[in-house]
């Protein structure tokens, strides 16, 4: 008798932790792999989440446009970059790509492989749904979930992804975030399959909006994560968050080359840049650093389609950046100029997240006075 009691206690004992370890409770940093590309014996790995972004500005984003891109039709190919990674030998290990305008960090290391090519034994598929069966791409092991940070804000991105995964050992949704600034502008939920069986295979995450992206979160519902692949990697450069307004208060900028004063330039926020995120030892008006800087609405932001477009508009309540800058040390940087001359100048500048600005604004030459 007392043995079966005692048996009856260590089945109680193990019936309590099976129910508690059911599979949508299960704590996914102990979760392991169990399919690899090339077959190979997976590898038990702890899971690694990767985090949503933090907002942090005052000028917090409001609303924002986002448009998901379904395939790669139409003009998403001929209207962006695409950030090539072929010369990456296979199996490298990469934390960052870059065409040399857009860097993309990833929190994650992947390794390089190509579609049906290297160790990828799976092919992405075909046109319209993604660019090609064997493209070049990145490979994230046994793992649920990877942050891309983009180095400038763009107006455009997407990539194409495929699981780690067999059609026939389930299709799990992965959902990409689109960010800006730490604010979600928009997601994307789709359903890729690994072998491309029933018309399936890679699927595009791609968006555009009218503000800006500059982060991007993938996280896949595998309960059993075997990881994915990542490539296609384009973008479409944003507009700038901000007007470079100099003399806020004229349109044809009058500056006297002969002035011994400072030339006033406001950078004029929108709701997706906070002024006290500007790194002010970066601030430069055509290589010239600024001699002062005030916090202060200065009027409302707008878009430019060319360097002298001029469109003021009322105060909006937020708070913009006024520079001044030496005007002979401005006027140093023009070469030869003639009374009348319209000149373009390049104000530049760092936020405190590493991304580097350039806005451009005319002025108007004036040649009056004593030398």
């Amino acid at each position: 008798m007392k043995k079966l009691t005692a048996i009856l206690a260590l089945g109680a004992i193990l019936y309590s932790c099976t129910e508690s370890e059911k599979p949508d409770q299960l704590n996914l940093e102990q979760q392991t792999s169990s399919l690899t590309p090339s077959g190979t014996t997976a590898k038990n790995v702890i899971q690694i989440p990767s985090q949503a972004p933090r907002g942090s500005s005052e000028n917090a984003m409001i609303m924002a446009s986002f448009t998901p891109i379904d395939d790669v039709s139409g003009d998403y190919t001929t209207e962006t970059t695409l950030i090539d990674i072929s010369a990456i030998p296979c199996f490298d290990l990469v934390d960052d790509v870059t065409d040399g305008t857009l860097t993309l960090d990833f929190d994650k290391t992947m390794d390089k492989r190509q579609a049906g090519v290297c160790q990828w034994g799976a092919t992405f598929g075909n046109t319209p749904a993604v660019e090609g069966p064997n493209p070049h791409i990145l490979f994230l092991n046994s793992q649920n979930s990877i942050g891309i940070s983009l180095s400038t804000p763009v107006s455009t991105f997407g990539f194409e992804l495929q699981p780690n995964r067999y059609e026939f050992a389930g299709i799990f949704p992965i959902t990409v975030d689109f960010y800006s600034g730490g604010n979600l502008i928009g997601s994307i939920t789709r359903s890729p399959t690994a072998i491309g069986l029933n018309g399936g295979g890679a699927k595009l995450f791609a968006a555009n909006t009218d503000a800006s992206f500059d982060y991007v979160l993938i996280t896949a519902s595998d309960p059993d994560p075997s990881g994915f692949a990542i490539g296609q990697f384009r973008y479409a450069e944003g507009k700038n968050p901000f007007t470079v307004d100099v003399k806020p208060d004229s349109c044809e900028n009058p500056v006297n080359v002969n002035s011994q004063g400072v030339i006033p330039v406001g950078i004029l926020a929108s709701m997706d840049l906070d002024v006290n995120d500007i790194d002010l030892s970066t601030v430069q008006l055509n290589g010239v650093a600024l001699s002062e800087s005030l916090i202060v609405d200065l009027g409302g932001f707008y878009e430019k389609e060319e360097a002298c477009d001029c469109d003021p508009s009322e105060f909006d309540g937020i708070m913009d950046l006024e520079l001044t800058f030496n005007t002979q040390a401005v006027v140093a940087t023009l070469g030869e100029v003639a009374d009348g001359d319209n000149v373009v100048v390049s104000l530049s500048f760092d936020t405190m997240d590493g991304k580097s600005w350039t806005g451009e604004d005319c002025i108007k030459i004036i040649k009056k006075g004593k030398k």
